[in-house]
């Protein structure tokens, strides 16, 4: 996969994060375990950033978004289990999770 396309699709992540993060942010989680999963997945995406800003290998990169994966899974789960929720939210962590998805299959 070119640098560049690396760097498209990882900033679509970021923003299904970031919309996930911000409508926790503004009308609240509806569980303390799903704001907690959206958190770590922000977490998780700023120290990938890092890494790809420096000299990483394709098996960091490789490893930080399997990381990454395992915690949208982890988000996708918890939002099943919360019953109806804002589309807005359910959206951006369906989001968050298919765009990591096929960013690991692009890069394995």
């Amino acid at each position: 996969m070119r640098r560049d396309d690396l760097d498209r699709q990882f900033g679509q992540v970021r923003q299904a994060i970031g919309d996930a993060m911000s409508f926790c942010h503004e009308r609240g989680a509806p569980s303390e375990t799903l704001r907690r999963c959206i958190e770590d997945l922000d977490r998780e995406a700023d120290e990938l950033s890092q890494v790809l800003r420096g000299d990483a290998s394709h098996g960091d990169i490789v490893a930080g978004i399997d990381r990454m994966e395992s915690m949208g899974d982890r988000a996708l789960g918890a939002l099943r289990q919360e019953g109806p929720v804002h589309p807005d939210l359910l959206d951006a962590v369906r989001r968050t999770h298919d765009e990591l998805s096929r960013l690991k299959h692009q890069l394995h």
